[in-house]
């Protein structure tokens, strides 16, 4: 959007010292950025290099790109729907550093079970991380049990046993679908809809 002009509003998403667009996007082309200390403690302001030498300090413009993403129609077709989605997740959680932390607490969790190469332990958070609890998308999981179950000799992945568990007196009882909790987390919204099974979107 910066860089290559996408939606033509580079111009509105920073503002000057003055709180007024950056028209000088409209003049020449975008160089550098760089963080620098600016005027206010809660903002992180950016020293802009432009092609016409000129340089002008700004803060992002969140507001505005915050609203591109979902009434540009050039930024949505270009990036598609969940792009801009996930962005705006993004900003509003802080960026890259709330994605980072969140991610790591799911490897975090995965480690304490111990046995696990690397590997194994990454591409165990990516699935777990990228999905809902496996009640709130069951078309999603009942492709992936197949794969389980009947293994996948292109990646090597063995056969496994399909355990099984369920309390047919309890669920009667309290006319639960599976259980309190499960019923509980199948409701929850997905973090990255993308990834299911479009039966569980």
């Amino acid at each position: 959007m910066v860089w290559q002009g996408l939606g033509h509003c580079a111009d509105q998403m920073f503002l000057d010292e003055n709180n007024d667009a950056v028209v000088e996007f409209s003049n020449s082309q975008l160089l550098k950025m760089e963080c620098v200390d600016g005027p206010g403690v809660m903002d992180q302001w950016l020293l802009l290099h432009f092609s016409s030498c000129s340089t002008i300090t700004a803060r992002v413009n969140e507001e505005f790109i915050t609203s591109a993403f979902y009434t540009n129609e050039e930024v949505v077709e270009s990036l598609g729907q969940e792009m801009c989605i996930c962005l705006d997740v993004c900003l509003a959680g802080s960026g890259c550093e709330a994605i980072v932390e969140g991610f790591y607490s799911v490897i975090g969790a995965h480690k304490k079970s111990g046995g696990q190469s690397n590997q194994s332990l990454a591409q165990r958070a990516i699935v777990d991380w990228t999905l809902p609890h496996s009640a709130a998308c069951p078309a999603t999981i009942e492709e992936i049990a197949k794969i389980y179950k009947d293994g996948n000799e292109e990646h090597q992945l063995p056969r496994h046993r399909d355990p099984v568990f369920t309390d047919e007196r309890q669920r009667s009882i309290h006319k639960y679908f599976v259980s309190k909790v499960v019923d509980r987390v199948s409701s929850h919204v997905p973090r990255c809809p993308h990834v299911l099974h479009k039966q569980d979107k």
